[in-house]
């Protein structure tokens, strides 16, 4: 009698983490950037283990909201959340977080005559089988918030959440050299928390849970960025910061979205940019735009 080295191939399991759910598409974890109209045009959500980049309007106004919404989410999800801002206090930031909209109130209670008649249709074989649950965390992907409310301090400060401030940037020292020492500051910063809360996917953990990270304004003036300079004041800082980024988070379970002052920099300086991130969206407002003349002129016509 001969055996074979051969095995059924079996389906693999699908991590089952609280506001996280699979991609239609490739079977990728995906979380809400907390804007769900945002998440259906960019295929259902940022995958998990990516870089989302976020190129600010004018004066930065929806840029920032854009990650207050992205904040919000990991709140309502019990997702943690690590907060970097050099122009802004991150805890003013956290305070401005919009407060959710509670819509859903949740399944009806069964009544006992429906029930009993239901059992009626059903054939007897089939009345003991667990029910199916649809949403096995029960948490809801992606919310709607108010912005003309804040969220309850207690409620953002029910999740683990840190942050790191301009005067932490400059109070700190890092030993890199490659890099302009703010941003070589923040990727060390970024690794030892992925490290101390277990989010590396080499490491064992029975309950895995999701890291957000939030760069407000990167590569502002606040942060020594020339936005691409050329000649002998050229500095390749940002780009090395963005590359050491995605590589930390290709083995994390962790999302990062920056938000970049992109209309300080070279247009080739961008371009650049944009190569080293996962998602990219470019912001435009008619506060500070050209176009607000044209939409003037018509309104005057």
């Amino acid at each position: 009698m001969t055996s074979t080295s051969f095995q059924k191939k079996s389906k693999a399991k699908i991590l089952q983490i609280p506001g996280a759910k699979p991609s239609l598409y490739n079977n990728q974890l995906l979380i809400s950037t907390g804007i769900p109209s945002l998440d259906s045009i960019i295929g259902g959500g940022v995958a998990v283990g990516t870089v989302f980049l976020l190129e600010e309007d004018a004066y930065g106004n929806y840029g920032r909201l854009m990650l207050k919404y992205f904040c919000s989410e990991a709140v309502m999800t019990g997702h943690s959340l690590h907060l970097t801002s050099a122009d802004r206090d991150p805890q003013q930031i956290l305070k401005e977080l919009p407060a959710p909209i509670i819509d859903d109130p949740g399944p009806p209670p069964e009544d006992a005559t429906n029930q009993s008649d239901e059992h009626m249709k059903i054939a007897w074989r089939y009345q003991h089988l667990p029910k199916y649950q649809s949403n096995p965390t029960s948490i809801k992907f992606g919310h709607y918030y108010d912005l003309t409310k804040t969220m309850d301090p207690d409620l953002t400060n029910s999740i683990d959440h840190s942050t790191i401030s301009e005067a932490d940037l400059c109070t700190c020292f890092s030993s890199s050299t490659s890099m302009n020492e703010k941003y070589a500051l923040l990727l060390e910063k970024i690794k030892q928390k992925i490290d101390d809360g277990k989010f590396s996917t080499t490491t064992q953990h029975d309950k895995r849970n999701i890291l957000r990270i939030g760069i407000h304004s990167l590569g502002s003036p606040q942060w020594g960025e020339n936005g691409g300079m050329k000649g002998e004041n050229f500095d390749s800082s940002l780009p090395r910061f963005l590359y050491g980024c995605r590589a930390l988070l290709r083995s994390a379970f962790a999302v990062m979205m920056i938000t970049v002052p992109s209309h300080l920099f070279q247009p080739a300086y961008v371009g650049r940019l944009r190569k080293l991130c996962d998602t990219v969206i470019q912001l435009e407002s008619f506060a500070g735009s050209e176009k607000i003349l044209l939409v003037k002129n018509i309104m005057v016509c």
